[in-house]
């Protein structure tokens, strides 16, 4: 139901361009407006999963947990599990559309070794 409900604001962020703004102290340039507010709530999203990922398997992941996030994303992801978790791969695409039975591939590489 929430993907249905963001489907209307997706369409009108990305239907109105956001305004481009110089930096005073560079040469470079930057989004401003609706743009930037999304990538604020998405990096703040992620904060939050990784602090709950942290205090919920931080006693409980030996070998570390697997990053699976788009490069922006799963740098921020990194950052806030810095010293609260181990990360034992990551993965830095977004696999939310690939079929379950597709996943293995993307994981197998990352996945941690175990002998038996």
């Amino acid at each position: 139901m929430v993907a249905s409900n963001s489907r209307p604001l997706r369409h009108e962020l990305q239907a109105s361009p956001a305004g481009r703004s110089q930096e005073s102290m560079s040469p470079m340039r930057r989004s401003v407006g609706r743009t930037e507010s999304v990538r604020h709530a998405k990096e703040a999203f992620v904060e939050e999963v990784a602090t709950l990922a942290a205090t919920e398997y931080g006693h409980r992941a030996q070998d570390g947990v697997v990053v699976v996030a788009p490069e922006r994303l799963a740098a921020v992801f990194q950052k806030t599990l810095e010293g609260r978790l181990k990360i034992a791969g990551v993965v830095r695409k977004d696999l939310t559309k690939v079929p379950d039975h597709a996943l293995r591939d993307w994981l197998d590489s990352v996945r941690p070794l175990r002998l038996a």
